[in-house]
């Protein structure tokens, strides 16, 4: 039972038309935006914000015109903050570590994107009530942002992590 105002057919049209500009709209801004604040703005505006407007929006049996309107922000958002979390983490596995390293560090990320999506389902049914689940998105949310903004400004570049960081890819470099 859906409490929109707005049959669900047409909810998904406004979903997937929203979508197209939204994407397009991260790749801009991913260009002028550094990664630190993309992964910030990501999930204090995209997550934080989107989650805590659905939870309050989505228990109200009926709705205004405002309210609709945040119900729908707070559905959305959070793939704004999907758009940059993501793309800034994949930016930053490639700049941070050395050539040798790069594919195992995106696969990482990844890895525990996918593990995510396989146990929300699982912890979803464990909850009773749904606005806990969106509690507790909330709250990895918040760990997200406190990770972000304990990302440095600058990253070092790859010459300066290999001196640092000596990897294997030099001493098999000798063999050969």
């Amino acid at each position: 039972m859906t409490h929109a105002q707005m049959e669900a057919g047409w909810q998904l049209f406004a979903k997937y038309t929203i979508n197209v500009p939204v994407r397009i709209g991260i790749l801009l801004a991913a260009v002028r935006i550094s990664h630190k604040h993309q992964f910030i703005g990501g999930s204090l505006f995209g997550y934080i914000l989107g989650l805590i407007l659905f939870v309050w929006t989505g228990g109200m049996q009926q709705r205004s015109g405002w309210c609709s309107f945040l119900y729908f922000a707070g559905q959305y958002l959070p793939l704004l903050g999907n758009g940059f979390v993501s793309l800034s983490a994949l930016h930053m596995s490639v700049e941070i570590y050395p050539t040798v390293a790069t594919a195992t560090s995106a696969g990482v990320i990844n890895a525990f994107g996918r593990l995510g999506s396989i146990i929300a389902p699982f912890l979803f049914e464990c909850l009773h009530q749904w606005q806990e689940f969106y509690y507790s998105m909330i709250v990895f949310s918040l760990m997200l942002l406190f990770l972000g903004i304990l990302l440095p400004a600058k990253f070092p570049t790859a010459e300066e992590v290999e001196v640092v960081l000596p990897f294997a890819m030099k001493k098999s470099s000798n063999i050969a």
